[in-house]
């Protein structure tokens, strides 16, 4: 089995840091939902991995510690309180950046994932110019979640959470071997998964749609 990575955009949606907080929050509830796997994360901070509650309790200060602004660049953020650190109402040029991994139960991070082959999880949010986006990354070892039921499942948690614009899951060898052109990737699309809002696209389909294509709403489409 391969690698397994899902990408998703959201385009022309500004954050400030309270809001990619709760984008994070919303996914972590929904993805609970899916699997005893998503139950227990660690987030990657400045050094070392750090637990999270499992009720999320803490998730907003242990975000605001492993993207506090170093001191030179603080510049590029806005709303930032006395000592440095980020406030709700923060922004930022460059955006806001977290990495998360499944972990164990009993995690007391430290330097080393608190599980084997843990799923991962990254956002970019904020940043001018650019879309937001969110990937996960699983490993081939983690055959409970790599099959189409709970792959679905973790689909419609990122459709339900970030109401992306574009979604897509891929095998990491087919998408390297299949996008010749890095630079713009989205010009294929044939991943595992692929989800596209786009106001024109639904009128285009056919009354009767084969299993493989679901109409969702007046303009959003999933493939598998």
């Amino acid at each position: 089995m391969q690698t397994i990575k899902l990408f998703l955009n959201v385009y022309n949606r500004a954050f400030n840091f309270g809001q990619a907080v709760e984008g994070v929050r919303s996914l972590l509830l929904e993805l609970k939902e899916v699997s005893p796997e998503f139950a227990y994360w660690d987030v990657l901070g400045k050094k070392r991995f750090e637990p999270l509650r499992h009720d999320l309790s803490d998730l907003a200060g242990t975000l605001r510690a492993a993207d506090k602004p170093k001191q030179k660049y603080r510049y590029e953020f806005s709303a930032l309180d006395a000592d440095g650190n980020l406030t709700d109402e923060s922004m930022s040029r460059e955006g806001f950046s977290f990495s998360l991994f499944s972990a164990a139960p009993d995690s007391r991070g430290g330097l080393a994932y608190s599980r084997p082959d843990p799923v991962e999880i990254t956002f970019w949010l904020g940043k001018e110019y650019y879309p937001a986006q969110v990937s996960m990354t699983f490993s081939p070892e983690n055959k409970a979640i790599l099959n189409g039921r709970v792959m679905h499942a973790i689909v419609d948690a990122m459709i339900r959470s970030w109401d992306p614009d574009l979604l897509e899951v891929w095998s990491d060898d087919f998408y390297r071997t299949a996008v010749s052109d890095h630079e713009i990737p989205r010009m294929l699309r044939a991943g595992w998964f692929n989800y596209l809002r786009h106001p024109l696209i639904v009128p285009c389909l056919p009354d009767k749609l084969p299993y493989a294509v679901t109409g969702l709403g007046d303009d959003r489409i999933l493939l598998s």
